[in-house]
């Protein structure tokens, strides 16, 4: 009969080990369930952030830039359906096609979730919302990681509500998926490496998505270089190598892309900057002093810049990080809030983490000691009361929303054979985006030039304010003063001078 020996090597533990070995499993326990709490916390955030987009979007239906259906949608549609309104970005070649064509698969997948345009509307606002969700998980998870749950929960709360962050989230400007793409680079390549070797998985995401960001929105190429050095500096040797083949690889899909569009490779970006620097197209959009942006950041921001000044000390990365989104922008002439869209989420990260650093503050000078759940909702209430009181000054809430419900409504209106477009700038009428019918649309500055070729369409797109515009027409459905007028009967060819499309070729 075999003895097995007492002690330690045969399954049978010191009391001692015992109870250290049950102190372990509760500690890791106790850690998973913290992490699973806290992994509820931000889902929950996300939904809301999520619900919030959406419904802002179809509930306050408008264009915040023209930019979001002319450049990208617009494109996309010509791509999926074969017509779309020719800006002249895109007959001068300084647009890629790769976000458009990204754009043309939504709407192919997602149209049959709706009559007409509504669909793939639907669609693309979904995904784009989806997309910006990058937003408040940035916040929550690089302050959980580096300054606490109270701080990621603050962060994500003030990211989830930001009334600006709201009406941008389901839009298709290219500064805002840069951005939204640019924000995780910076997360995934801040977590230092463990003692196994590193993904090279993820190392290879993190540089797909700083080449996305300067591909996109070529502006930000100094913004990817310090980030990407920063990435970099923290352990060159293993990360160089799949981070550059990362970023390699999108920038050769982008020139391949051009090569394929536009008969030369990286044509978009080399057509861009003669434009824009030479040519000085841009400028003639209106032209803002140097400083406007620091100024734009209160006025968007509010006295959060403040708090961000107070924590930037804390995470210095993301303070050069802004500078070097807010650099090149300043020496640029035409400015948009928008272009330095990146700068809105980093701030109000930081603010989160100097407003909660600010109130510790206050505590250590006065009587005054509040529990950690009074002082976290004392900071969320003043944020909210910041976003409630700067979006009731917003001008963007409604700009356009006329224009895209007529053409959405003439989407399902099967008797249309063409429309005509009468004292309304063009570009607030979400084009063959929202029209989605293979017909022609006129534009037209006075009543005479439209009754000259009045046979080529029985749709009007004109102001409430306007007098009945043409004999034989009548109302047909009215939104936010601006209507859609019909006549019965069929529409002849012709007036091709007068097509939207010639138009703008000729302006060109």
């Amino acid at each position: 009969m075999v003895r097995f020996a007492r002690g330690n090597h045969f399954g049978v533990f010191h009391p001692s080990i015992r109870r250290a070995s049950l102190t372990n499993q509760r500690q890791r326990k106790k850690d998973f369930t913290s992490l699973s709490h806290n992994s509820w916390y931000l889902v929950i955030f996300l939904a809301i952030a999520f619900f919030l987009r959406m419904v802002v979007f179809f509930s306050f239906r408008s264009i915040y830039w023209a930019d979001e259906i002319f450049q990208t949608q617009e494109a996309a549609h010509r791509l999926a359906y074969g017509i779309g309104v020719i800006p002249w970005e895109y007959q001068l070649g300084v647009r890629s096609w790769v976000l458009p064509a990204v754009i043309a698969g939504l709407m192919k997948c997602t149209a049959w979730l709706g009559s007409g345009s509504s669909g793939y509307v639907f669609g693309t606002a979904f995904f784009f919302s989806l997309l910006s969700l990058t937003t408040v998980w940035f916040a929550f998870s690089w302050c959980r990681q580096y300054f606490g749950m109270q701080y990621a929960l603050l962060a994500a709360f003030t990211t989830t509500i930001w009334f600006e962050l709201i009406h941008f989230g389901a839009r298709s400007l290219n500064e805002l998926v840069a951005g939204n793409l640019f924000l995780p680079a910076i997360y995934l390549g801040s977590l230092k490496p463990d003692q196994k070797p590193e993904s090279k998985w993820r190392l290879l995401l993190i540089g797909v998505l700083l080449g996305l960001t300067v591909c996109l929105r070529m502006q930000f190429g100094p913004a990817v270089f310090v980030a990407g050095l920063w990435i970099l500096s923290r352990d060159w040797k293993v990360r160089f190598l799949p981070i550059s083949l990362g970023i390699l690889s999108v920038v050769l899909i982008f020139g391949i892309v051009d090569d394929i569009t536009w008969s030369r490779p990286f044509y978009s970006y080399y057509a861009y900057s003669r434009e824009n620097i030479v040519h000085h197209r841009a400028a003639g959009f209106g032209v803002l002093p140097w400083h406007y942006f620091l100024s734009a950041l209160f006025v968007h921001t509010g006295p959060l810049p403040i708090f961000a000044l107070i924590s930037v000390r804390r995470s210095p990365i993301l303070g050069w990080t802004c500078l070097a989104v807010l650099f090149p922008h300043l020496l640029i002439g035409h400015k948009e809030f928008r272009f330095i869209y990146p700068v809105l989420p980093l701030l109000l990260t930081l603010a989160a983490v100097g407003l909660i650093d600010f109130l510790q503050f206050l505590e250590r000078k006065t009587k005054w000691h509040p529990s950690p759940q009074a002082r976290l909702l004392t900071a969320a209430g003043f944020v909210l009361a910041c976003s409630l009181a700067l979006a009731s000054q917003y001008p963007r809430w409604d700009k356009a929303r006329g224009g895209l419900r007529a053409f959405s409504h003439l989407s399902e209106d099967s008797q249309a054979c063409g429309v005509a477009v009468f004292k309304i700038h063009w570009w607030d009428t979400g084009g063959y985006t929202y029209l989605h019918r293979p017909i022609p649309i006129f534009v037209f500055s006075n009543i005479s030039d439209a009754a000259s070729v009045a046979p080529t369409f029985n749709r009007m797109v004109a102001p409430e304010s306007t007098a009945m515009p043409m004999q034989g027409y009548s109302h047909s459905n009215c939104n936010n003063g601006i209507c859609v007028y019909q006549r019965e009967g069929s529409c002849q060819a012709g007036g091709t001078e007068y097509q939207i499309n010639e138009i703008l070729k000729q302006e060109n």
